[in-house]
């Protein structure tokens, strides 16, 4: 089949799509960047109108900013159907130990394992190792202290899993305060 001649931005969109489609992993700008060999304002303005057209047209995928990059996501204007039809897979699931040990130290990284003992009241052993064997949470340095006691922090897997692109898309205290309970 003869191959249908492109501009170059269509060229460019293209490539940016199937890289994204085959990436599973977030991808930074910078990174997309530096593997097209395109200068990061480029990239961005691409993936702009990318997700601009997707949003036009309805499309079943679309770009997610999550995790410090970028990757294809459905739509969730699709997001019952697609339950129905693929049982959706079941996510990790987290003890309540675990998300509030995990809630701790998002909202107060970097943290020692003695200051997140403090504020739950019990000892975490069981609950780290398994935080940190889902990659959730990793020692991010030391505190300058006697001891040096390990300071922990979240992960991108955290992100991802929790679907913020940030650390700072976490709800307040005063949003959290504000949600209602039924």
């Amino acid at each position: 089949m003869a191959e249908k001649v492109v501009n170059e931005k269509e060229y460019l969109k293209g490539l940016i799509e199937a890289i994204l489609f085959v990436q599973v992993e977030p991808i930074s700008y910078k990174k997309l960047a530096e593997m097209i060999k395109k200068n990061i304002s480029n990239v961005k303005e691409v993936v702009k109108e990318l997700q601009n057209e997707y949003i036009m047209r309805n499309s079943g995928i679309k770009i997610q900013e999550i995790a410090g990059g970028i990757r294809l996501g459905t739509n969730e204007l699709y997001g019952e159907e697609l339950k129905k039809i693929f049982q959706r897979r079941k996510k990790q699931k987290l003890s309540k130990a675990a998300l509030e040990t995990l809630a701790i130290i998002a909202y107060k990284q970097p943290i020692t394992r003695t200051e997140i003992e403090f504020i739950r009241g019990v000892s975490i052993d069981g609950v780290m190792k398994d935080l940190m064997e889902k990659n959730f949470v990793k020692i991010v340095g030391r505190k300058n202290v006697p001891g040096a006691p390990a300071l922990y922090g979240t992960t991108k897997e955290f992100l991802q899993y929790f679907g913020l692109k940030s650390i700072k898309d976490l709800p307040t205290l005063r949003e959290i305060k504000e949600l209602t309970f039924e």
